[in-house]
């Protein structure tokens, strides 16, 4: 059992992201939309969110940085600790964004966005029964690593899908 990702896991890894880059660029050109089209309320809004999303980040790398010095313990490899840090403050800007009714641009519908979500966690829980089936450890040396990061990513979206389906229910409440 190998414990630091294989060349074919990195490759991997940057042939995910591109064609994620490619879905998100295909799914503007097809429905038509040259950006965002939010309204001054909304940018303000998402401005204040991204501020806290920054704030949040900056504490977590710094409760980090104190208890490694506190306690000389490393709860993660370098890159799954920055991971965890980064999507903390991608749920804390999005959540925030969602409640706030600035998540989504003017005419733009959540249900597009709840299913690809869902999908993408399913997505993920078929990668981490992989781990799991064959025998892969997400710790080593007592440290979480980067197989774990598709468990934060599924904890991510556990929070964000129930904040838009909330939203949502209390979109259509207003409405009735």
């Amino acid at each position: 059992m190998e414990n630091k990702p294989s060349i074919m896991y990195i490759a991997g890894f940057f042939v995910g992201l591109a064609l994620c880059a490619v879905i998100f660029f295909l799914i503007r050109k097809l429905t038509h939309r040259q950006g965002s089209k939010y309204d001054e309320r909304q940018q303000l809004v998402r401005g204040q969110c991204y501020q806290a999303a920054f704030w949040v980040l900056a504490a977590y790398l710094a409760a980090n940085g104190i208890f490694n010095l506190l306690t000389g313990v490393e709860w993660g490899d370098s890159f799954t600790v920055s991971f965890v840090g980064f999507c903390l403050a991608v749920t804390v800007f999005v959540v925030l964004c969602i409640r706030r009714d600035a998540y989504f641009s003017l005419n733009e519908k959540p249900r597009f966005y709840i299913i690809l979500f869902t999908v993408i966690v399913v997505i993920e829980l078929a990668a981490t029964a992989l781990y799991i089936f064959k025998g892969d450890s997400f710790l080593t040396d007592g440290q979480l690593n980067f197989r774990a990061m598709n468990l934060v990513i599924v904890g991510m979206y556990a929070v964000v899908l129930p904040a838009m389906l909330w939203r949502l229910r209390e979109q259509k409440r207003d409405e009735e």
